[in-house]
């Protein structure tokens, strides 16, 4: 695992090869949004990024307050909130307050964790997948 204190700053697309724990946020230099590829798990604060692919983002592994990305597609994420200018792909989608995708939401299972919760695409649709099809497929 990848130990990075303080805040990753991208100044491009990066990819890691290994899991990552940042101490701080991950985000973009000046303010603009790179993709952000991590083979294993990601650990923040919170992330501000272009594309987000990786395996896991979970609050037990990451402790992530907010994701926010133009597309998300990861295996599991759990988050207090989710938002995406794109499309949500994952497997299984647990929230906090909400979970909000312009384009659309493929997944197994999405769920929030506090009564008034909710989760809504609004140039889309919300779409569970079975079990043996994969959520990224189901963006179509």
């Amino acid at each position: 695992m990848k130990i990075i204190k303080g805040d990753l700053v991208l100044e491009e697309d990066t990819r890691f090869t290994e899991r990552i724990a940042v101490e701080g946020s991950i985000l973009g230099k000046d303010g603009k949004r790179f993709s952000l590829t991590v083979d294993g798990d990601i650990t923040a604060r919170d992330i501000t990024a272009g594309d987000i692919t990786t395996w896991n983002i979970t609050a037990g592994n990451i402790s992530a307050w907010n994701i926010s990305a133009w597309n998300i597609t990861v295996r599991d994420i759990t988050a207090r909130d989710i938002t995406s200018q794109g499309h949500i792909s994952s497997r299984n989608i647990s929230y906090y307050a909400f979970c909000v995708a312009y384009s659309g939401i493929a997944c197994h299972s999405i769920a929030g964790r506090r009564k008034n919760s909710f989760h809504k695409a609004l140039d889309g649709e919300v779409r569970i997948v079975k079990e043996g099809e994969a959520a990224a497929e189901a963006q179509a």
